[in-house]
């Protein structure tokens, strides 16, 4: 379907191309056919993505309507070239130039208003601009000229507005208060005594922050003898314009918080009313005081990690894991405590995992064997296993009974080497002292040496029964008479 359209958008291009010329039978150049078919191209060609083209149809098409006398038709087909410099390719410079061919070509035609809005449009692509700020200063000033060319003021108070806030934005005070003085004359001539009354408190505003009090007075004493129908001087504006200036003269920071804070300058236009809240008597110490503060405030982790590409996260994985790491590590025997860490963890060392206490659980903390040493630890255990079914056949054999005592037993086992019982069984000898711990708070255990009867019955041959218990004496002896209910002697 593109193929197909691309294709379509090609051969009208051709035929336009060839309506622009001389041939045999037609002397003169068909402007208005060749027209039409550039702008049905360029159409096809935009909604193709093919740019470039479409641009270049779009300005074939202009200069056909041009050839043509027909004005707007072709100061909107420049305006369709430059929309699409502007948006799409990012050429702010070609834009421009397309504006003001457009612009020019709607004066010709009587659309002033129209003109005044694409030079506008033209001020806006051009402060993308570096370098480009005077530019953008006349094309206001152009754009304002052709919308009050016929002495008119319906269609300008935005374009004032936004021109007021441009020049505002890159502290361009002294031309903001021409182009108030302009919206002055403007709501004046609309009967807008509201808007009127603001634009005076904006002048003498944007007076006091250029630093030029002597300028305000004089703006002060204009608005209160020729307010005219507006009635500056006896509303609020008035006032708050009133005590502005005597506390810049009398430089009386009091009076001055007392006028920022009124609600009248809250309802000016945005950048006009954030200079009349920041106004300040000294604004060379406020901004070395904002400096500052700017200076002394910390950035936060996050914005840090972040500005240096990142190295946030790989920070805090490689915090986590040593963390993790810390967990698990039981250090060395050897390594020298921390005063400061054991004041803090308290006296009960394992709880805080102390080098000096020799009861904490090792075995939780240990370094899991090899597969190499698990192997061997196998393969003893099944050689021990093997060796005592080798010797229950050969007692069986002789004819010895399977249960021995348990002093033979002891003695076998006795005879294993020393260390080997306790890698094949996991278990320490009985009769070896507990390990002596240095804290407090650790519990010793000592083994019983204490016989008790249940040993003995079990150390005894399988073939003699355990004694019974000793009979009770009771305290009264034998030979005394038996208690009988029924004597009541």
């Amino acid at each position: 379907m593109s193929a197909e359209k691309l294709k379509e958008a090609d051969s009208l291009e051709k035929e336009g191309k060839k309506l622009t010329e001389r041939s045999l039978f037609r002397w003169s150049p068909d402007w208005d056919t060749a027209a039409s078919k550039f702008e049905k191209a360029s159409l096809l060609y935009k909604n193709l993505g093919k740019d470039d083209k479409a641009v270049e149809c779009y300005l074939r098409a202009g200069v056909c309507h041009e050839k043509n006398k027909m004005f707007y038709s072709a100061g909107k087909s420049y305006e369709m070239a430059a929309n699409i410099y502007q948006n799409t390719i990012k050429d702010y410079i070609s834009a421009f130039k397309n504006y003001k061919d457009a612009a020019r070509l709607y004066l010709d035609d009587g659309k002033n208003d129209r003109a005044a809005e694409v030079l506008v449009k033209a001020a806006k692509s051009m402060e993308k601009e570096p370098n480009c700020l005077n530019q953008c200063v006349e094309l206001y000033k152009e754009g304002i000229e052709a919308s009050t060319m016929n002495g008119k003021y319906h269609n300008v108070t935005d374009i004032l507005r936004n021109f007021n806030n441009f020049l505002i934005r890159h502290k361009l005070y002294t031309e903001a208060i021409q182009n108030l003085e302009t919206q002055i004359n403007a709501f004046r001539s609309l009967s807008q005594p509201n808007n009127e009354r603001k634009a005076m408190l904006a002048i003498i505003i944007l007076y006091l922050k250029n630093d030029d009090p002597v300028a305000a007075q004089n703006a002060l004493d204009k608005f209160t003898n020729d307010s005219g129908s507006s009635g500056f001087c006896e509303n609020d504006e008035g006032d708050v314009a009133i005590q502005l200036v005597s506390s810049f003269e009398n430089r009386d920071e009091r009076m001055l918080d007392q006028a920022k804070t009124s609600s009248v300058i809250k309802f000016l236009e945005g950048p006009v009313s954030k200079i009349g809240l920041t106004l300040s008597l000294n604004p060379l110490l406020d901004e070395l005081n904002e400096k500052k503060k700017k200076a002394n405030t910390p950035v936060s982790p996050s914005v840090s990690g972040t500005a240096k590409g990142g190295t946030r996260s790989s920070s805090s994985s490689g915090g986590k894991a040593r963390g993790k790491a810390a967990l698990f590590d039981t250090g060395s025997d050897d390594e020298e405590e921390d005063p400061k860490a054991s004041r803090r963890t308290g006296n009960n060392s394992f709880l805080s995992g102390s080098s000096s206490s020799t009861n904490k659980p090792k075995t939780a903390f240990a370094q899991m064997p090899s597969k190499e040493e698990l192997t061997a630890l196998q393969k003893k255990q099944e050689a021990a296993f093997e060796q005592r079914q080798q010797e229950r056949r050969e007692r069986l054999e002789r004819g010895e009974s399977e249960f021995d005592d348990d002093e033979e037993e002891d003695g076998q086992d006795a005879e294993i080497p020393n260390g080997e019982g306790d890698d094949l069984t996991g278990a320490t000898d009985s009769k070896q002292k507990a390990p002596q711990s240095n804290d407090d708070d650790d519990l010793e255990y000592v083994p019983s040496t204490k016989p008790t009867q249940q040993t003995d019955d079990f150390s005894k041959p399988v073939g003699i029964a355990p004694s019974a218990p000793a009979e009770i004496d009771d305290e009264e002896d034998e030979n005394q008479d038996i208690f009988d209910p029924t004597d009541l002697t």
